[in-house]
């Protein structure tokens, strides 16, 4: 267990966990690292939860190469570039985390992370997409808020057959966005009060089910379907 410690200034990383198991960080405080905390080369079963990480120049959180791990319950806040990152990284939980005023994305799903779970966290005034799943499948989007982002509050691009259930994505320049992705449910969303668009489909998302949504008041259209 990693539990209650302060790690500040640190070039690369507060702290990195390699190829290992069953771990818990909790508790913890990291503060103007490189990247924040870092899960990476086969790190599993490991349960990261309460900690405060600030101000990172990199990746606040990162799971690279990694499956069946737990985010919860940790606050980031700030940091020169994304909030928190998956890349290659399948069975993963992200549950109830706070991400606010990264200079790049709040929570991005990258480069086939598949069936990985993303509920309950609360995303605000980032610099990009509130939440990103990009060439990922079998994702689920669980009553996510996103609120305040310079783009998208959800964006799926390349992503097929996920669940986007019950997210408010609400005031931000669009709410929800689904370029070249398919076979997706998109349920009891809430995009309204956008600058933009409320749900954007575009870019060949064939097969996708839009139901019972939400998207009012918004400065463009609610709903717009178009093939680009």
């Amino acid at each position: 267990m990693v539990q209650q410690l302060t790690l500040r200034l640190n070039e690369l990383a507060g702290l990195r966990l390699f190829d290992a198991h069953g771990n818990v960080v909790r508790s913890n405080t990291m503060d103007n690292n490189g990247d924040g905390i870092v899960l990476v080369s086969g790190t599993s079963d490991t349960t990261v939860n309460d900690n405060v990480i600030g101000s990172s120049r990199g990746w606040s959180v990162v799971i690279r190469d990694s499956a069946a791990n737990r985010l919860e319950g940790n606050t980031v806040a700030g940091g020169g570039d994304l909030g928190v990152g998956l890349q290659r990284a399948d069975g993963n939980v992200l549950l109830d985390n706070a991400v606010s005023g990264t200079s790049d994305g709040a929570i991005e799903l990258l480069d086939w992370s598949d069936g990985n779970r993303v509920e309950g966290n609360h995303v605000q005034g980032s610099g990009d997409t509130g939440i990103l799943v990009e060439e990922s499948d079998r994702n689920e989007l669980i009553s996510n808020k996103a609120h305040g982002m310079s783009d998208s509050g959800i964006t799926l691009e390349e992503a097929d057959d996920s669940v986007v259930h019950g997210n408010d994505v609400g005031s931000n320049s669009g709410g929800l966005q689904i370029e070249a992705s398919g076979g997706n449910l998109i349920e009891g969303n809430d995009a309204s009060n956008t600058t933009g668009i409320g749900i954007e489909l575009f870019g060949g998302s064939l097969d996708n089910e839009v139901v019972r949504n939400r998207a009012k008041s918004n400065g463009a259209r609610g709903i717009y379907v178009a093939d680009e």
